[in-house]
């Protein structure tokens, strides 16, 4: 192994360089996180400062929206003004006099408005394609023509199609042919809800300018709802920028610039107020962070190295003595060593624990050899024991065969149930058979237990061959009828019955033992249910009803198992749910 094999794969080499690389990792990540989050703070707080500017002003656009639609709402419903446009000519005193009184009322609402200055047309009038009709106006300005060029717009037609009492919207004044906004309302008949002349408002554009002027007017403006910038020109210097499509936060980038574009819609015309601003000037110079990390880095690498050397030193040299006491152990050589428990440290701690454990693999080892040993004979006598089985099965037939010749049938019949139940035995009771043949089982106990009490019960076997084909676990019957013959038959002293049966229920197949005799109460039940070990003495496979319904449970589920029903000196009732399976299927149905 070469020396810079051998340093690279040393501890302290691994300790000085896991340590550099921490530093290093966090060093980087941590400078590169603060920088990115202190960049959001100031991102975020301009955000809010834009939102904040960008809300200010859409209330004062939408305040003075406000105040235009409210202008038109009372002049259009003022009784005065409405008495006047029912005149189509002022030929007498009385309809000048009204028309006089209407332009004052006109006049007095315009200069009870905050807008005042910023209209530029106001006209009450009531021509259309076939009458001259009468036009009064609000504004001082000397516009005879104003009605008929007003009956001349498309907004009538928005009117009626909207079926809404006023119009307002954007649009082009009919005197400068400049953007301005539009507001078109009928003025009602006094006497009847038919209107018999329109009030035309026309606001100009200044105080949108002049609104916006107020806050930033080089990072605001308002778009139609076509995109383009209103007014077009006259208050902001956006003719490079590009126009965002959509609404809310947008960002687009141009010429090297990142814009974030916030948007909040005003009041009417369909129109939106964006704020734009500049996120470029938030990315700094990139140099002073860059070297502010070098020099947290550098140092933090320094330090690391002073302290691996120190800490290196102080891990590795236990380290050394424990690792030649392990190879000590490697070589078979068990004994304790008290030089690597020096100290209170964890590396002591192990040393002991190390020590500790050479002990107990050295005991161990004794106990394995005796163990070897041990199994050695149990292996022998397992195979002795096999032999016995095998010559009960031969004895039991020989006698079957002797009572044959001798005719003995009652001999015969139990000799040879008895062999079949110690054959099925002697093969497990967790494996699962046909239902038919866990009856077949059932007839040869039931014939042996019959012989030995003298027929003093009854056993039947109502159980359907549809059901025959169907699994179970074998021995599940036989503790039932075992427990029946012993506690319900048995201690009455009388003939009983004993009666086997079988039936569907929800997919499920439910088996019942049934017996007539002595039944159980409800805390015999429960006892006998609890207890796992409460197999007969002399019953024949020594498996209790607590463990037929611990197998069913296990196998099946716990929806699935044993229940039982008793009423004391009428009947006890078992019932086994299982679901409904069959060997080649896995599942059966009704």
């Amino acid at each position: 192994m070469s020396f810079f094999t051998k340093l690279f794969s040393s501890l302290k080499f691994k300790i000085i360089l896991s340590s550099a690389v921490c530093i290093l990792v966090v060093g980087v990540f941590s400078n590169v996180f603060l920088y990115s989050y202190l960049s959001g703070i100031i991102i975020e707080k301009s955000d809010r400062i834009d939102t904040l500017n960008l809300e200010t002003v859409q209330r004062q656009l939408d305040y003075n929206l406000n105040n235009l639609i409210v202008l038109g709402t009372q002049a259009a419903n003022d009784i005065d003004i409405a008495r006047a446009m029912q005149h189509q000519k002022l030929t007498t005193l009385a309809q000048k006099r009204d028309a006089l009184r209407a332009q004052e009322i006109m006049r007095a609402y315009l200069a009870a408005s905050n807008i005042d200055r910023y209209v530029a047309n106001m006209v009450a009038f009531n021509l259309d394609e076939n009458s001259d009709g009468i036009s009064l106006q609000a504004v001082n300005k000397v516009t005879h023509v104003a009605g008929q060029l007003v009956r001349r717009l498309d907004l009538f037609t928005q009117l009626e199609q909207q079926n809404t009492p006023w119009v307002a919207t954007i649009g082009k004044s009919l005197e400068t042919g400049r953007d301005c906004f539009i507001y078109l309302s009928p003025i009602y008949n006094v006497t009847t809800s038919a209107y018999k002349g329109w009030l035309y408002v026309e606001l100009d554009t200044a105080w949108l300018t002049d609104c916006i002027g107020l806050q930033t007017p080089d990072s605001m403006f308002v778009t139609t709802e076509k995109g383009r910038l209103f007014p077009q020109s006259g208050y902001l210097n956006l003719s490079d920028t590009v126009i965002p499509e959509g609404r809310g936060d947008i960002q687009v980038r141009q010429e090297n610039v990142t814009y974030k574009f916030h948007s909040i819609p005003l009041l009417i015309g369909g129109l939106t107020l964006y704020n734009r601003s500049d996120v470029t000037f938030l990315a700094r110079d990139g140099r002073p962070i860059l070297f502010t990390v070098l020099v947290v880095v550098l140092t933090s690498l320094c330090v690391a190295f002073v302290l691996s050397f120190v800490l290196s030193g102080i891990i590795t040299r236990p380290l050394a003595k424990l690792s030649a006491r392990i190879q000590r152990i490697a070589e078979n050589d068990f004994s304790r060593d008290p030089a690597i428990e020096q100290g209170g440290d964890e590396i002591a701690r192990v040393g002991r624990m190390v020590n500790e454990m050479s002990v107990s693999i050295q005991h161990l080892l004794v106990e394995t050899e005796e163990l070897y040993q041990r199994r050695k004979n149990a292996d022998i006598a397992l195979l002795q024991s096999q032999v016995y089985p095998h010559f009960l099965y031969n004895t039991l037939d020989s006698i079957h065969w002797m009572a044959k010749i001798k005719k003995h049938p009652g001999i015969m019949k139990m000799t040879k149930s008895l062999s079949n139940l110690l054959k099925s035995l002697s093969k497990g009771t967790g494996d699962k058979i046909s239902l038919h043949e866990e009856l077949q089982l059932l007839e040869d106990y039931v014939a042996i237990q019959t012989m030995r009490y003298m027929q003093t019960f009854q056993f039947k076997n109502n159980v359907d061959k549809e059901f025959h084909g169907y699994q179970i676990i074998k021995f599940t019957l036989q503790p039932l009828v075992e427990n029946a013959i012993f506690h319900g038959i048995e201690p009455t002293g009388a003939y009983g019955t004993i009666t086997v049966q079988a039936q569907y229920e929800d997919g499920d197949l439910l088996l019942i033992v049934e017996d007539d005799g002595a039944g159980l109460t409800a805390e015999e039940i429960s006892q006998m249910m609890k207890s796992s070990r409460n197999a007969l003495n002399d019953g024949f496979s020594g498996v209790g009803v607590a463990n037929v319904n611990d197998r069913l449970v296990l196998n099946y589920g716990k929806q699935y198992g044993l229940s039982y029903e008793s009423e004391p000196g009428r009947y006890t009732r078992a019932i086994v749910r299982i679901p409904a399976e069959t060997e080649a299927t896995g599942a059966g149905t009704e």
